[in-house]
C-alpha cells in the first residue's frame, strides 16, 4: 500500500512574506523541517546509507546549496560555498556519486559528476563528461541505478519567446572511472503522438523497466507516457486524468509497481486507461497526489491532498 512504501516528499511552505522553510514529509506526515531562502528545490535520495541530498536554488544567490539529510531527515552537511550554479543531481548508490547538470554561462550546461571539493569542505567540484546542445536546458531527469543510466528531460530555451516545443532526451550511459572517455552519451529527439503534448516530468521505473514521462495536453488531461530510451520515440499511453489544470513532479514507486505524481484538478480526476474509467472520490481544493499502476494492475487513486493555503511547490525521491 502507497501509505507504507510512499516516497519522501519536499514542499515549500511560505511563512513570512520574505522567507520560507523546506517541510520533508515521509509517509503522508510531516517529519523535519530546515529554514532556507529560496523558490525552488529538488531531491534525490541514497537508499544504501539512508540518506536525501535536496539542492536549493536561494533567489539572491549566486549558487546552487546542497543539503544532506539522514533517515530522521537532520541536516548532516550544508555546501553552500560551491562557486556556480547546479541542479538536477542524482544518485547513483553503486558508485557512491552524485551526477547532475552544471551552468557554465547563461546558455551552456554541461553534464557533471559532482564531489567534495578536497580544498573547500563547503563545496563541491565538478567534472565535466558532455556539454549539452548550446541553449537546450534540462528540466526534468531520472536515473536507472542498476545499469548506471541518467535521463535528463530536454527544452530549447524554455521561457523565452525563441523557445520551441520540440523536445530532446539525454541518456548517459555511466562509468565509475572519471575518464569522460569511458562513458557513453546520447542525444536523441523526443517523438510524441496525438494524445501526448510537451513532456513536463520523467522518471525510470526500475520494476517494469520503463521510463515514463507525464505531459499535459490541450484538453487538460494529464498524460502518463512510455518513452523509448533508445529512440525518443512515445510507445504507449498508460493512462490520462481528466480536469487537470497544473503538474508536479512524478517518482516511480519500485516497492509497489506504481507511478507517483502531483497534479491540480478543477474537479474530481477522471482516469482512463483503454477501455477503464476510474472515478476519483476524493476531490482536493489544490494540489493532490495521485498514484497509478506502473503495469495497469489495480485501480488508480488520489493517495493525499495538499492545502492549498500551505503548500505550493514539490520536489520527490524514493523512499528508503
Amino acid at each position: 500500500m502507497i501509505a507504507q512504501y510512499l516516497t519522501v516528499f519536499l514542499a515549500i511552505v511560505p511563512l513570512w512574506v520574505s522567507a520560507r522553510v523546506a517541510t520533508i514529509h515521509q509517509d503522508g506526515k510531516k517529519v523535519g523541517t530546515f529554514d532556507v531562502i529560496d523558490s525552488l528545490s529538488e531531491m534525490t535520495a541514497d537508499f544504501t546509507r539512508k540518506e536525501v541530498y535536496a539542492v536549493v536554488f536561494p533567489d539572491n544567490s549566486n549558487n546552487s546549496i546542497l543539503y544532506q539529510l539522514n533517515e530522521e531527515l537532520d541536516t548532516l552537511k550544508t555546501w553552500s560555498s560551491t562557486p556556480f550554479w547546479f541542479f538536477d543531481l542524482q544518485f547513483l548508490p553503486r558508485q557512491q556519486s552524485l551526477y547532475g547538470i552544471k551552468v557554465v554561462s547563461t546558455y551552456g550546461r554541461v553534464f557533471s559528476k559532482f564531489a567534495q571539493d578536497p580544498a573547500n569542505a563547503d563545496a563541491l567540484v565538478a567534472t565535466e563528461l558532455f556539454t549539452l546542445p548550446y541553449m537546450w536546458y534540462v528540466n526534468a531527469s531520472s536515473v536507472d541505478i542498476v545499469k548506471d543510466r541518467y535521463f535528463a528531460l530536454v527544452n530549447y530555451f524554455p521561457g523565452h519567446p525563441e523557445s520551441t516545443v520540440d523536445q530532446k532526451l539525454l541518456v548517459a550511459q555511466l562509468q565509475p572511472s572519471r575518464n569522460a572517455s569511458n562513458q557513453q552519451f546520447a542525444v536523441v529527439d523526443i517523438k510524441t503522438n496525438s494524445a501526448v503534448d510537451v513532456i513536463h516530468f520523467i522518471s525510470y521505473s526500475l520494476s517494469v523497466s520503463s521510463l515514463f514521462a507525464l505531459s499535459l495536453n490541450q484538453q487538460r488531461q494529464a498524460v502518463v507516457s512510455k518513452v523509448d530510451v533508445d529512440t525518443g520515440v512515445v510507445v504507449s499511453v498508460e493512462w490520462t486524468i481528466d480536469n487537470v489544470s497544473e503538474l508536479g513532479p512524478m517518482i516511480a514507486d519500485d516497492d509497489n509497481r506504481d507511478v507517483v505524481f502531483f497534479i491540480k484538478s478543477t474537479a474530481a480526476p477522471v482516469f482512463r486507461s483503454g477501455t477503464e474509467t476510474v472515478a476519483a472520490t476524493a476531490v482536493c481544493d489544490g494540489w493532490q497526489m495521485v498514484t497509478v499502476s506502473a503495469d495497469r494492475a489495480f485501480a488508480p487513486r488520489v493517495a493525499q491532498c495538499y492545502d492549498p493555503a500551505i503548500y505550493h511547490i514539490f520536489s520527490a525521491a524514493t523512499k528508503f
